[in-house]
């Protein structure tokens, strides 16, 4: 299993768009975050905790050193390593983005709702490789979030193109890893307006 920060450096060599961010010790917080500039994200990383929200070890937002101080304050303890990162403030929307690989079928893809939504509205589509750009149009036009991405209710719109995009790159990063790949999730990969690259907030890989 793959590090948080092991997986976005994996993925973006497939194309994938990832924050500026610093892996340190609790003594480099306060100095990375201020070279990345705020708002900024501090998570703590520990290789037994796959899902860091589950144990409150993720701080959003972060725009001030006394944040930063105060954050870091109450996630000492989860880990003895700490990514810092740039936080995204121009999101129109957050997906997730998985691949599984299936004894019978192969490698599929899932597409849906991601960050808090992921379990609670089930906003999904799976779909086989090989797959097409107009395909995966498609499948991301079935979904329900797919509406925010239009620009609900006079917000910005969505970069679809971008989306696509990333969807096309997570098939090639799991036809050139199928002999290794059990699991890659992203969630949340946070669309930004058009024009905007697609960035991935988080990402966990099985090989």
């Amino acid at each position: 299993t793959l590090n948080e920060i092991e997986s976005k450096k994996m993925l973006a060599k497939h194309g994938f768009n990832i924050p500026k961010s610093f892996l340190v010790t609790s003594e480099k917080v306060l100095e990375v975050a201020k070279e990345i500039c705020y708002p900024v994200v501090l998570k703590a990383v520990n290789s037994d905790i796959l899902h860091k929200t589950e144990v409150d070890g993720v701080k959003l937002n972060l725009k001030t050193e006394s944040e930063v101080e105060q954050a870091l304050s109450k996630i000492k303890g989860i880990g003895d390593y700490f990514l810092v990162e740039e936080m995204i403030t121009d999101s129109v929307a957050e997906f997730v983005l998985g691949a599984t690989l299936d004894v019978q079928f192969g490698p599929t893809i899932t597409i849906g709702a991601g960050g808090v939504f992921t379990e609670l509205i089930e906003d999904k589509v799976t779909f086989f490789l090989p797959v097409s750009e107009k395909h995966i149009s498609r499948a991301i036009r079935k979904l329900k979030i797919n509406k925010i991405l239009k620009g609900w209710r006079g917000r910005s719109m969505g970069d679809i193109d971008s989306l696509i995009e990333s969807v096309q790159n997570l098939a090639n990063f799991v036809e050139s890893h199928s002999d290794s790949l059990v699991e890659c999730e992203i969630n949340p990969l946070i669309v930004r307006s058009f024009g905007k690259k697609v960035t991935i907030a988080d990402a966990l890989i099985i090989l």
